[in-house]
């Protein structure tokens, strides 16, 4: 063999891999598989679930923290209303404040500094006026009863500002049913008819009645106890047409 031929034999024998023990057998690029993305894990599935919970906890922690707050601010608004009800020099002050688009209350209106008190700390805005008395109505009477910051609080975490609402504003309408009845006030002219006074009786407070618009029909069911001058029927049921 010449010396060109085994040159040549040497350069191609470099050129070809070795074969043995600890060889790697490459492939080329174009021909590799690729492998398909795995699917999530299912223990994401209890993350997802962890997660939702800690959602909950929290939705539900800052509902308690705003209804703490709100009672918080509420028994706070009573006690500057009082304080505004026994000083002339700051219900004077008071009435001067800025009101922004509310108006401001009259210097002789300060018997009922707790009321607003309550509308100036619930402020202006659309539906607000509303809101501000459905507060005092909830907590004002309370607050008459027992001006006590700690009863006051206690008492509107255990029966609800709701609660607290409607059992006052039917007491409001039962009494001044009762000082109608005693002060005898004048019946009105019937337009047709015959226009019967009376007195009805229920076994429970008729919530939905109460707050019944005027010139809503409903039609009672009940037993007549006393006839005369002042009747009493008891109502055995009712309903709203």
């Amino acid at each position: 063999m010449s010396d060109s031929a085994k040159n040549h034999s040497k350069d191609r024998n470099k050129n070809q891999p070795q074969v043995g023990a600890g060889t790697t057998h490459t492939q080329p690029i174009s021909e590799r598989k690729s492998t398909p993305p795995t699917s999530q894990p299912s223990s994401d599935k209890q993350n997802f679930a962890q997660e939702l919970l800690q959602l909950r906890s929290l939705r539900i922690a800052k509902r308690k923290a705003h209804r703490k707050a709100l009672r918080d601010g509420l028994v706070r608004t009573c006690e500057i209303g009082e304080a505004l009800s026994n000083s002339s020099s700051a219900w004077k002050n008071f009435i001067a404040a800025d009101w922004g688009k509310l108006r401001p209350p009259k210097e002789g209106e300060r018997s009922d500094a707790i009321r607003w008190a309550i509308k100036f700390w619930v402020g202006e805005g659309k539906g607000n006026d509303k809101k501000a008395s459905f507060y005092f109505r909830a907590v004002g009477p309370l607050w008459q009863r027992t001006p006590s910051a700690q009863k006051v609080r206690a008492e509107i975490k255990r029966v609800g500002l709701r609660g607290l609402h409607d059992m006052h504003a039917a007491k409001k309408n039962d009494t001044n049913a009762i000082a109608c009845i005693a002060k005898g006030s004048p019946s009105p002219k019937p337009a047709m008819g015959l226009v019967w006074m009376f007195e009805a009786r229920f076994a429970e407070v008729p919530e939905k009645l109460l707050r019944a618009p005027v010139g809503q029909e409903i039609k009672l069911t009940g037993r007549i106890e006393k006839l005369g001058a002042q009747t009493t029927v008891t109502v055995q049921s009712w309903k709203l047409k």
